[in-house]
């Protein structure tokens, strides 16, 4: 879905990227190589529980064991996570020394590569993940879909109603 109020020559532009990347995972032999445009899929949400199912088949545990972290600005890539491109942040930006949120007075910032990875509930690395920022994430702009939400580290100085007044999210696609 992209918005109703882009031109038709973007929309024609944005519809070949998205055969693009169709083409390029129907070839694709290991799709967790694959550096995924989540926006440009028809349907985002299908992917996060594809890629858990086939994790939790793979770990040999339940669906409810897993939970999604994300690591913005992550190249390393193991054999449980997932590369993905095209996010914009707004509202904020992102710390890549720090590895959090950070305040920023651009409406939008697009982010780095970014590895969603599967964790068991009860790993010490999901465990350090619990007081981060749930945030969420939309497939565009209008935020009229949400797809998910991501936990977000950010700084312990700064109360979560800092970003929730900012309206702080991330998009998935963006005609930026």
């Amino acid at each position: 879905s992209v918005h109703d109020t882009i031109t038709v020559t973007e929309w024609l532009s944005d519809f070949k990227k998205r055969l693009e990347q169709l083409e390029d995972l129907h070839n694709c032999s290991n799709l967790q190589k694959y550096k995924l445009w989540m926006g440009g899929l028809f349907f985002p949400e299908a992917f996060l529980t594809a890629s858990r199912q086939a994790i939790a088949q793979k770990k040999e545990v339940s669906l409810e064991e897993l939970l999604l972290a994300v690591y913005i600005g992550s190249t390393e890539q193991d054999a449980d996570s997932f590369s993905v491109k095209g996010l914009t942040i707004e509202g904020a930006a992102w710390d890549a020394e720090a590895g959090q949120l950070t305040m920023s007075d651009e409406l939008f910032i697009s982010l780095p590569m970014t590895q969603l990875k599967w964790l068991h509930r009860d790993s010490a690395e999901h465990k350090a993940t619990t007081d981060y920022l749930r945030t969420p994430v939309y497939l565009n702009t209008c935020r009229n879909i949400l797809v998910t939400a991501f936990n977000l580290k950010q700084p312990k100085e700064l109360p979560n109603s800092s970003w929730v007044q900012r309206s702080m999210c991330l998009t998935l696609w963006s005609s930026a």
